[in-house]
């Protein structure tokens, strides 16, 4: 079932026998960005494990719309990873304004998950270069984090920095997504993310300084639209969760008159990226995803697509839910398989062609 597979994403820890007794912990860096932002860059530690080769791979991941590095999805990557190399590559997370790493009050700009966001991505990609010199760095996102993945990949500078990538569940069509998800969808996706995101600002400490420029009352209408009562009547009455975060928090810092034009600028952008990506990467997407079904990519990288780079493998399943992949009794994810079989290809592949 779709909605078990995207539960099992969000909350599931990997049960896979390799990974049994890994403990992961995170090594933080703060990093300021040349519009004056931060994000947070995460390193992994995997059993207090510190000695790493300096030359050692390295992935950049890039979690969901309201995504950390704590969140399970993530470890269990990173336990795989670890696992798959033998120990030897490293994976760093990469946070999002305000979800995990509070605003300066300097530059109060929230996460738009646009332009902005995908230039953090490179300069953050560029930081890890200058400390890691002969490190080859991939860059792969989940879900809204993939489709900035496949655009910082496509990025001028993305394209020096990174030598392969991967998005899962990505990418993808957002204005038809958030009209599934807000209009057909039964299931609260829409409510828990946007609840999930004005949670994150009170935790961070963000949402005070981020209300000094949207105002208060913002917060306010937000709560009692995010109240337990719409959660529960949700498949008998649908509202607008997200476009409402977006309308009167997003819109006032990218400059869109409205969420539609916002949503607009972001497929252009990811569209553009599809057909302009240059080094190897890999789409995983599943006819059944309950978040962004079929008719949300299908246009983007599917049989409809005008314009798709060479570059781009997509790996479409009839099953698989949204950033799931889920099989067996145990619930073990072929995500990670998947993933680390790509790169580590793509990382033999290049050393071939320099011998």
């Amino acid at each position: 079932n779709a909605h078990v597979q995207a539960v099992l994403f969000a909350f599931h820890r990997e049960t896979d026998r390799r990974c049994r007794g890994l403990s992961v912990t995170h090594r933080r860096e703060l990093v300021k960005m040349s519009d004056g932002g931060q994000v947070a860059l995460d390193w992994a530690v995997v059993d207090d494990s510190c000695a790493q080769r300096h030359d050692a791979p390295i992935v950049l991941m890039i979690p969901g719309i309201v995504g950390k590095q704590s969140n399970p999805y993530l470890v269990n990557l990173t336990k795989n990873v670890h696992v798959k190399s033998g120990g030897v590559w490293r994976t760093a997370v990469k946070s999002w304004r305000g979800i995990d790493c509070a605003i300066p009050e300097s530059h109060p700009r929230p996460e738009c998950w646009d332009m902005r966001a995908v230039l953090d991505t490179v300069e953050l990609a560029e930081h890890i270069r200058r400390a890691n010199p002969k490190a080859p760095i991939y860059v792969m996102g989940f879900s809204v984090g993939g489709n900035i993945a496949v655009a910082a990949a496509a990025h001028p500078r993305g394209k020096v920095v990174f030598k392969a990538g991967a998005a899962i569940s990505a990418p993808f069509d957002l204005e038809k997504a958030m009209g599934f998800l807000e209009k057909d969808q039964w299931f609260p996706y829409s409510f828990v993310n946007t609840r999930g995101i004005v949670d994150e600002y009170l935790l961070t400490g963000s949402r005070e300084i981020l209300a000094n420029e949207v105002g208060s009352a913002t917060f306010q209408m937000l709560d009692s639209l995010l109240r337990l009562r719409n959660l529960i009547i949700h498949p008998f009455v649908r509202r607008p969760y997200g476009s409402t975060w977006h309308e009167n928090v997003t819109c006032r810092f990218t400059g869109h008159e409205t969420p539609t034009h916002y949503y607009t600028s972001v497929v252009d952008l990811v569209k553009r990226a599809v057909a302009e990506v240059q080094i190897p990467f890999l789409c995983m997407l599943s006819d059944d995803d309950s978040v962004t079904p079929s008719h949300t990519f299908e246009h983007i990288v599917g049989h409809t697509a005008k314009a798709v780079s060479p570059s781009i493998v997509v790996v479409r399943t009839a099953r698989g839910g949204h950033c799931g992949w889920f099989r067996g009794p145990w619930a073990t994810s072929w995500v990670g398989d998947a993933v680390y079989g790509f790169l580590n290809a793509c990382r033999s592949a290049e050393a071939e062609e320099d011998t």
